[in-house]
């Protein structure tokens, strides 16, 4: 079995986020100082019963202020909720969260980030 370095670990996950077009604000230190206070380090992965680093808002980087370590059933609960939530919009009321993005010819980001962000017009119903 191959030794990864938690560098590398930290390296894949940079590569990941920057392909997602997620920003991070956090060193490697930063990052590792992190998972080793929550105790979980070793128990991270993509199974249901390991643990994940999640952002608190989503319209903002990982930050060593925007992270908590969760369940990724907890996440996936999270972002289920809020793919369910329905959209007002300016011009019309949708459904989802997709028909918005498709209705009003917009990113489902972006969307998320007016509503967070308080732009007139934009909420979740």
């Amino acid at each position: 079995m191959r030794n990864v370095t938690p560098k590398l670990r930290f390296s894949q996950w940079k590569f990941r986020m920057r392909h997602l077009k997620i920003d991070i604000d956090m060193t490697f230190d930063e990052w590792y100082a992190w998972w080793d206070a929550t105790g979980h380090f070793d128990e991270r992965g993509p199974a249901k019963d390991q643990y994940c680093m999640s952002r608190i808002d989503i319209t903002q980087p990982y930050s060593t202020t925007n992270i908590e370590c969760i369940l990724n059933t907890v996440k996936h609960d999270k972002n289920r909720k809020l793919k369910g939530l329905g959209i007002i919009s300016p011009t019309a009321t949708y459904d989802t969260l997709l028909e918005a993005s498709v209705g009003e010819h917009r990113r489902r980001k972006t969307i998320k980030e007016f509503i967070t962000a308080g732009v007139p017009g934009w909420s979740y119903k």
